[in-house]
């Protein structure tokens, strides 16, 4: 009966969620811009899981490249094997995701259903949240892992805020469960087990219940598990092969490009992956390239830490020009640019330059965009540290997991790893503006009653 209520008073932003969703599969349908050069990854990891019970990510033929056995986590490989049990065509991948978006989004209207802002305010921000963030609807229309990720963590943090309504260990496992499941989708999330045990040590702290911290260590147990297993296959004891090659191809390359222009970068970077002929194994191959990458990072320490501050602001800001541009070929222009290379060029003018080179209908588009990141990402930090009404607990763990998400991918910060946390923002910007609308209503009844009592 609640749940045909909550349906029954909150069915307009539900639908309004459903039609978008809806659009951009036909759109995915139309155009077929299905895939990134991940996703040919996981579609060859799946076929190679299914053929050889290998979590190897390419074609499955000698000589084998050493990186691709551990270069992807297993959770969306297993999921593509599963859903094309049932069906062969890549689009039934794109039905489930839909399903799972959508059933995140009523899970978080679900968390919002008993704010006191009018009904209309509150569907009105929801569905211009989705509106201004199209790289949602993008990745939830791709053979990419980030739809199912975000599953993970939303749900993570839904058992978080039952936990913190009624205090029941149970759905703190659940949460520690959805974290692992997440750090088997994407491996990003690897060193989050460590804020997470802390967050954890402090909710044994303020509740008294002991059992939660042996749960903290379902994370890092997973984590361990993957690691024997490529030790297993591969003779080194890691999590994943993607690590070491982000930090050369896209945190190194983004220094040295900085430092000697793109061409020079490339080919510094080159000499330091050079090729698998070159090494004895793999761990011999991912050590070497870490210990260049770390000595080149190192010894220009201060350009990269703001390199990686700057990467960090773009997290938040980023339009996702790029995320649409590529689902939707119309939309792509003869010479393209990214939102980052303006900025890093031109400044703060880069900003107005980057949005006078596109079409002027995009161009309206993507600045509307960026005016919902900065409200966001104001509205975020205000929850976070000034609406104390807000459970402390609650605020911890968002902000723990949003700086974390905003600092991992370096100097690449953009809109696609914003994504899974966007929920977090949605939410935030909602109490906000419930904090706000109940502030204006209290000053109102305070001048009616006043005007009310000098009448008399």
């Amino acid at each position: 009966m609640e749940f045909r209520n909550f349906l029954k008073q909150h069915y307009p932003v539900l639908l309004g969620a459903l039609v978008l969703q809806i659009l951009f599969f036909g759109l995915a349908l139309h155009y077929k811009s299905l895939y990134l050069t991940d996703s040919q990854e996981y579609l060859y990891q799946a076929e190679n899981i299914k053929n050889h019970g290998s979590l190897y990510s390419w074609k499955w033929q000698q000589p084998f490249i050493l990186q691709m056995w551990t270069l992807r986590t297993p959770v969306y490989g297993y999921l593509i094997y599963l859903i094309q049990q049932v069906s062969s065509s890549h689009f039934a991948i794109l039905l489930f995701q839909n399903a799972l978006a959508f059933i995140n989004f009523t899970g978080l209207v679900w968390l919002m259903k008993d704010v006191k802002l009018p009904k209309n305010y509150l569907h009105g921000i929801l569905f211009f949240a989705m509106l201004l963030f199209p790289t949602r609807l993008v990745y939830t229309n791709m053979v990419m892992s980030e739809l199912v990720f975000e599953t993970g963590l939303f749900w993570a943090f839904f058992c978080l805020v039952k936990y913190l309504q009624t205090p029941n260990p149970r759905w703190m496992l659940l949460y520690n469960i959805l974290l692992a499941f997440s750090v088997l989708t994407k491996p990003v999330l690897v060193y989050f087990w460590l804020p997470n045990l802390l967050f954890m040590a402090y909710l044994v702290w303020k509740n008294r219940q002991k059992i939660l911290l042996l749960q903290s260590l379902i994370m890092p147990f997973t984590i361990a598990a993957l690691c024997f297993y490529n030790q297993q296959v591969t003779g080194y004891f890691h999590y994943t092969s993607i690590k070491t090659y982000n930090l050369s191809d896209y945190n190194t390359q983004t220094l040295l490009t900085h430092l000697h222009g793109i061409d020079s970068a490339k080919a510094i970077v080159k000499k330091i992956n050079q090729t698998d002929a070159d090494y004895a194994n793999l761990e011999a191959r991912l050590k070497h390239i870490e210990k260049e990458s770390y000595a080149i990072i190192k010894a220009n320490i201060g350009l990269y830490a703001w390199l990686h501050f700057r990467g960090a602001i773009n997290f938040f800001l980023d339009p996702g020009r790029y995320d649409l541009v590529n689902f939707l070929p119309p939309l792509q222009t003869k010479t393209e640019f990214g939102f980052f290379n303006e900025v890093r060029e031109h400044g703060f003018s880069g900003i107005f330059n980057y949005f006078s080179k596109i079409p002027l209908g995009l161009t309206i588009y993507m600045a509307l965009i960026f005016a919902a990141n900065v409200i966001t990402a104001l509205a975020f930090a205000f929850w976070a540290f000034f609406l104390r009404k807000q459970n402390l607990a609650l605020r911890i763990f968002a902000v723990l997991l949003m700086g974390y998400m905003a600092a991992a991918p370096g100097p690449i910060g953009c809109a696609r790893f914003k994504e899974p946390v966007w929920f977090l923002l949605v939410f935030a910007t909602v109490f906000c503006a419930d904090y706000f609308w109940q502030k204006k209503r209290k000053k109102e009844n305070k001048a009616a009653e006043f005007l009310q009592v000098n009448n008399h």
